[in-house]
């Protein structure tokens, strides 16, 4: 009892009503409490299949976020190599002593980039 005082009111409120509902139960004929636990079944029911379908849409997000994720990735990556060959083809031509157009004809890079390397 001394616990229950020194309860705020709300959780106070809460267990008197946890208690109601518990007594009510116990005094309900046999076809009240059929029909009582039929509704908590249809209850457990219907929530376990809402946090079922919110976990499978949770798991597919993330699995489609994680192949987008990728396909960006690699997108970038290709890019990158590809610049990073241009580049590196460009220096060597121009080590080679090839005149400035032709290297910007062959590699696509422009004249700042190229004077640069």
């Amino acid at each position: 009892m001394e616990t229950l005082e020194r309860m705020p009111f709300e959780a106070r409120k809460a267990v008197f009503k946890k208690l109601l509902e518990v007594a009510n139960v116990e005094n309900m004929t046999p076809e009240e409490r059929y029909c009582y636990d039929e509704s908590l079944k249809a209850y457990r029911d219907y929530y376990n299949t809402i946090a079922s379908a919110e976990r499978i849409s949770r798991e597919k997000g993330q699995a489609e976020g994680e192949a987008k994720g990728k396909a960006e990735g690699k997108a970038e990556g290709k890019a990158e190599g590809l610049t990073e060959g241009l580049l590196l083809v460009a220096s060597n031509m121009k080590k080679k002593g090839i005149d400035l157009t032709s290297i910007i004809e062959c590699t696509g890079l422009d004249e700042e980039t190229v004077n640069a390397l």
